[in-house]
């Protein structure tokens, strides 16, 4: 079962000034901090929106297989790059961490 989440933004490239050049051109302004901030928001309330009203679906793919070899590869990224951050000083405690998040997502 894939499920389909609907494209929030526009495909493209999306650093800080190719969106406030995006929005130059069709409002003929930058968009100010607070502009910026309600987009976020704009998007953060449209993804929990969707999460909500596709629980059961959402569920399933978190579940999934492919789910679970997405998770272990950025679960993976990430405890290396705090074990470089930290000189592996806190190694215990970021493999306890990333085993917990790993629980939560895939199907191991």
């Amino acid at each position: 079962m894939h499920l389909k989440i609907p494209l929030l933004l526009d495909p493209g490239p999306l650093d800080n000034e190719v969106v406030r050049s995006r929005r130059t051109a069709a409002h003929g302004t930058p968009p100010t901090l607070k502009e910026d901030i309600m987009g976020i928001e704009d998007l953060a309330k449209q993804a929990g929106d969707f999460a909500k009203e596709n629980a059961n679906k959402v569920s399933e793919v978190l579940k999934s297989e492919q789910a679970e070899g997405i998770s272990d590869k950025l679960l993976d990224g990430a405890a290396d790059l705090a074990n470089k951050l930290t000189g592996g000083k806190f190694a215990d405690q970021v493999e306890s961490a990333r085993d917990a998040a790993d629980g939560a997502v895939g199907n191991e």
